[in-house]
Order: structure tokens, then C-alpha cells, then sequence
């Protein structure tokens, strides 16, 4: 088994090593106290932990669904799932989040997970994310769609009828309040979008990721439609927006409408000085609206003027214009790097919370920055190898094989991390009675 970190908030990923997949993999080592000991973090930390390829027992499942704060089952993943589902009806918090690439387990509880999401007296999930391996057959599409979660995200695979039974949810109000849509033809987002122009529709947040600019002409249309009649829609995010300029449509109906509050364009290519200008107009006439932006790409060299007045305007105006570095491409490596310093700094004081963020990444400890004063955050903490080996002197003998390990840059197999987790706890814990 091999350990891996991937960010996209804080993602760790247990999954088996594709250079020998015909291996037994033996995940004994994973008993329930250590995969509490994993799970287990602060009610206000996104943790989300990932499992590729992998087996888990009936007290794995339950302890997964019992101590988890958000859980992502990946390809090849399944769980016991009567065990899981019993689980999390035990909870005493509903689970932040399920994402599920493929059905972790039978027919027969895939529809009992449902049912229960749909029916059951205290709401078991938050947010729940269905992938395109996750089909939803003709029986199961009345229960998805009326979930007690507050944000469903679906793939476009998973519907059997191109989510018509959604559309229909959506315009009569009974879908979760958050809804976020991936990969669906134009026909589909722009069905979806015309039920928001319905009475009854009590949709909060709306999120579209375009597999493409195809065929967005009549979204647009029908967005400007929707915006103008719908009172309800709180956020709107659009994802591969492209040319932003294709989009000044929907503008005009914002400048009156009072319950958006926020607009999202994201992966946005390329711009125009008309588009700039008509962001200003709309930022000054409605003080109630804040606009984020993604670029995945520079603009125009001739768009820069409009867009740093863009920029100059919105300060002068006290807005937000969040990512608004129109001319510099996101480094996730970079923002990863950051939050990791920060993560370090608040939890500076707890041992065992070292030893997990460091043991999830190795790959950046080498490059962990020593102070810097001209830092654009001063709240950041920066440190370095030297600085994290004093502050563990007090537990010099169990650290010093974990330092180095990241002096070999090696990733500690699972076994070996809980070992190691569970020497830290009991030296904390002896500090602790020392005390």
C-alpha cells in the first residue's frame, strides 16, 4: 500500500501500488483504533481522506463511516454495506462529505444508502458527490434528488434519462439547496437553468463545470432569463467560462437583482476591455454582488489597463475580487506550500497533529521556507527542518526516525505510520502525566 498526499484541501489517498497489482494486498494493519486515530480531527478541519483499490472488513466499514470527517471511495473500493450504512446512522454530526467515484457496495444497500438520504429523520451526509462510475437506475433517481444533504454534485453517467427526473426536482423546489453539475450536455444545463425561473424553485447555490464553450449561446440566454425572474439564487459559479466576454449577457439582470450575492467565473482564457468595463458597471451598481474570478490562462496584453482599473476600481469601492491576479497563473504547488506552513503553525503545539501534516508531506518539507519578511501574509508561518527538530526535542528518540525517513525522502508505509503515531501518543501522553 502506498501513501500519497494530493491537495485540493487536504487530501490524503491510500490506494494500492499500480506497478504490482496482481500483489494480495493485506490492509490488516488498518484496524478501527487506528483508522480513528487517523480520521479524528478538529470540527473546523477539511480533512478529507481518499481510498483507491481497497477491501475493507464490516468494523473497517464502520469505523471509515463512524470516525470520518469527509470520505472520498475511489475505483476498486468497497465496504461492507449494511456495516457503513448503520454507521452513520450512529453519528452523532452528519458526515461532511461522501465522494463516490463507483458504488462502494450491492445493489441491495446502494438503494438502502438512498432511501435513507432521502427518508431518514436526521440528515446522515452534507454534501454528497456521485461521480461517473455511480449509476442511478430508474427506481433510485426519485430518492437522489430529494436527499437531505445540503449539496448534491452528480455527474452527468449517472443519470439513466440525462437527469430529467433533477430538472424536475429542481423546478419544484424538493432538490437539496446546493447543487453543483458536472459534465452534462448544453441541452441538460440549460433545462436545469430554465427551471429556475419557476415559482417554486428554492435553489440556493447553482454550479455548472461545461465540458466546453459548445453550444453555451443558449445557456447564456436562458441564465439572463433565469437571473432576472429567479429570487432564491444566492451563488452562481460557472466553470470553463473561457472568454468572459461571452458572458456580459448575464450581467444585466444582476445590476437589479438584490439575492445574488456572489457570481463565480472560473478557467477563464481570455478577455476583453468591453468585459472589464461591464464588470465595473455592475460592481458599482449593485454593492450587494462580489465576483470571484479563475484565470487559467493570461489575458490579452492589451486588456491589461482595463483590468487593473478593474482592480483599482473595486478597491476604491471597498469589494472583493478574490483570485484577481489576472497576469499571473495559479500555483497550486505554491498555495499548497502556504497552507501547509499555516497548518504547521496552528497546530505548533499538538504532537500528534505534527506528525500527521508531516507525514502527508514529505514532498514539501524539503522546500519549507525559512521566515520571510516581506511575506504578503504575515499570519503565515514559515519554518524549516532545523526549526521542527528543536521543537521536538522533548521527543528526540521517537522523531529522530521519522526526520530521517524525510532526510531520505521516503514515504512510510501504513503500518509503520501507525506504529509511529502511536509511539508519539504515548510519548505526548507521558509528557502530559509528567506535567
Amino acid at each position: 500500500m502506498s501513501f500519497e498526499h494530493q491537495f485540493n484541501t487536504v487530501d490524503i489517498c491510500y490506494h494500492r501500488d499500480i506497478s504490482d497489482p496482481e500483489t494480495p494486498l493485506d490492509i490488516s494493519a488498518l484496524t478501527p483504533e487506528f483508522i480513528r486515530m487517523l480520521l479524528e480531527v478538529r470540527p473546523n478541519r477539511h480533512i478529507e481522506i481518499g481510498f483507491e483499490g481497497l477491501c475493507f472488513s464490516s468494523e473497517q466499514s464502520e469505523a471509515l463511516a463512524l470516525y470520518s470527517f469527509s470520505l472520498n471511495l475511489g475505483h476498486n473500493t468497497t465496504v461492507d454495506g449494511l456495516a457503513f450504512i448503520n454507521a452513520l446512522r450512529k453519528r452523532d454530526q452528519p458526515l461532511h462529505s461522501l465522494s463516490l467515484r463507483e458504488r462502494p457496495f450491492d445493489d441491495v444497500n446502494w438503494d438502502r444508502l438512498l432511501m435513507h438520504l432521502a427518508e431518514g429523520r436526521t440528515m446522515l451526509v452534507r454534501s454528497f458527490t456521485l461521480f461517473h462510475g455511480c449509476f442511478v437506475g430508474p427506481n433510485d433517481c426519485p430518492f437522489l434528488v430529494k436527499a437531505r444533504v445540503e449539496r448534491l454534485t452528480v455527474h452527468s453517467a449517472c443519470f439513466h434519462d440525462d437527469g430529467e427526473a433533477l430538472v424536475e426536482a429542481v423546478a419544484l423546489g424538493k432538490c437539496p439547496p446546493h447543487l453543483h453539475l458536472i459534465g452534462y450536455q448544453p441541452e441538460m444545463f440549460v433545462r436545469t437553468v430554465q427551471s429556475l425561473s419557476e415559482e417554486t424553485c428554492m435553489l440556493k447555490s447553482f454550479w455548472i463545470s461545461l465540458s466546453g464553450p459548445q453550444h453555451a449561446y443558449h445557456l447564456r440566454h436562458a441564465l439572463r432569463i433565469a437571473l432576472a425572474t429567479n429570487r432564491s439564487l444566492e451563488v452562481l459559479t460557472i466553470d470553463n467560462v473561457v472568454d468572459v466576454s461571452d458572458w456580459v449577457a448575464i450581467f444585466a439582470p444582476l445590476i437589479s437583482n438584490q439575492t445574488l450575492c456572489k457570481l463565480s467565473l472560473n478557467h477563464i482564457e481570455q478577455t476583453s476591455p468591453d468585459a472589464a468595463r461591464a464588470i465595473v458597471h455592475l460592481l458599482e451598481s449593485n454593492r450587494n454582488l462580489e465576483i470571484s474570478f479563475s484565470f487559467s490562462g493570461s489575458p490579452r496584453k492589451q486588456c491589461r489597463d482595463a483590468w487593473e482599473k478593474t482592480i483599482e476600481n473595486t478597491q476604491k469601492l471597498n469589494r472583493f475580487l478574490r483570485n484577481a491576479t489576472p497576469f499571473v497563473s495559479n500555483n497550486g504547488h505554491q498555495y499548497r506550500e502556504a497552507l501547509f506552513n499555516e497548518a504547521l503553525a496552528r497546530n505548533r503545539h499538538d504532537v500528534r497533529r505534527m506528525a500527521i501534516l508531516l507525514s502527508q508531506n514529505t514532498d514539501l518539507l524539503a522546500n519549507v521556507k525559512p521566515a520571510i519578511d516581506s511575506a504578503p501574509n504575515k499570519h503565515i508561518w514559515y519554518g524549516s527542518k532545523m526549526e521542527l527538530a528543536r521543537f521536538y526535542q522533548t521527543q528526540r528518540q521517537t522523531i529522530s526516525r521519522w526526520m530521517d525517513a524525510v532526510q531520505e525522502n521516503v514515504h512510510i508505509r501504513a503500518d509503520d505510520f501507525g506504529h509511529l503515531l502511536t509511539d508519539v501518543l504515548i510519548c505526548h501522553r507521558e509528557q502530559e502525566s509528567a506535567l
